[in-house]
């Protein structure tokens, strides 16, 4: 978890992290991803799936689907 860490003695520690470097996940296969993929930085509980906090970042995604003509999923060929 992020209390475990070497410096943690009630001072801060600092934590410095350019999120101009965050690059953000888009699907081209589904219209709604997990929100899960906008996650930084997590600190995970001891009860498994559960995190104590999770810090987020929502920059603008590039999407391939711009612009484009989508059709109906009964017109979309998968293979």
């Amino acid at each position: 978890s992020c209390f475990d860490v070497v410096a943690w003695h009630g001072n801060y520690a600092p934590y410095k992290y350019d999120l101009r470097k965050f690059v953000v996940v888009n699907s081209v296969s589904v219209d709604h991803v997990d929100p899960s993929i906008f996650t930084v930085l997590t600190c995970p509980s001891l009860k498994p799936g559960t995190a104590i906090a999770d810090f987020v970042i929502f920059p603008p995604r590039w999407s391939v689907q711009e612009h484009t003509f989508r059709p109906p999923y009964y017109h979309r060929m998968y293979k």
